[in-house]
């Protein structure tokens, strides 16, 4: 099993709508995005462009089959490079209404289909270096640190690992339900400033995590956090169906 190196890593997260059409998955995810607390996780079958099924615990229907609707152009039909091991080198964001629909319960979910923001973010850059506002653009940054990356089995199935710390230019798919929630995110949701934590003492802002995402399908298996209070979640693939191809 080859190691893969940071940048590699982060080419696996913007990768992942290029890498399956069709996935079922064991999802056990933070009570904060789902309140079941029934201790067993969410079955999930997703086909793009548009089909969801999710079952909670004893087979309970949690989520219909999706109607087919057109949302505009997913991630894999937009315009991307990619290296030559086929993971992508640059796209559009993940932020662009991409996977609406294979959209359930929140953006957690959607994030958890294109983890995007766990490789890049964005900065505002104007025209003008003295102004800090007015005329300019965003431009695409490294929105991580990423260290520490190794590459181990499980459940099977080749997963690539790594600390990952957000920086500055962190940008989630969406603020309240970032995959890396810590002081960065909690500002970007909150006008800037960062809520009082009366109603949890001993809270403390994470601001490092331990991810792993799958080879294959480039999905977060598992996030959790190496400090404060977050909460992270864990995935079993149980199969996929990459693009064109049998399913593996």
């Amino acid at each position: 099993m080859t190691m893969p190196t940071a940048e590699d890593w982060r080419a696996l997260a913007r990768s992942s709508p290029w890498l399956w059409r069709s996935v079922e998955f064991e999802l056990d995810w933070p009570a904060r995005h789902w309140p079941a607390k029934s201790g067993q996780p969410l079955h999930a079958w997703l086909r793009r462009p548009a089909e969801v099924r999710v079952t909670g615990p004893g087979d309970t229907l949690s989520g219909g089959v999706a109607p087919g609707r057109d949302f505009g152009p997913q991630p894999p039909d937009r315009p991307a490079t990619l290296r030559p091991d086929g993971l992508v080198l640059t796209r559009t964001s993940g932020m662009a209404g991409d996977d609406h629909g294979l959209y359930f319960h929140n953006y957690y979910w959607l994030a958890i289909l294109d983890p995007y923001e766990l490789a890049d973010g964005e900065v505002w850059v104007p025209e003008d270096a003295a102004e800090e506002f007015g005329p300019g653009r965003l431009e695409t940054v490294p929105g991580t640190e990423i260290g520490e990356v190794s590459a181990s089995a499980r459940f099977g199935r080749e997963t690539w690992w790594a600390w990952v710390r957000p920086t500055a230019a962190y940008q989630p798919r969406c603020s309240c339900c970032a995959l890396l929630y810590g002081e960065v995110a909690e500002r970007l949701d909150n006008n800037g400033q960062l809520r009082p934590q009366s109603h949890a003492p001993g809270y403390a802002y994470s601001t490092q995590w331990l991810v792993g995402l799958d080879r294959a399908t480039g999905l977060p298996v598992s996030i959790d956090a190496l400090d404060g209070s977050a909460t992270g979640h864990t995935m079993r693939i149980l199969g996929h169906e990459p693009p064109d191809q049998k399913a593996v």
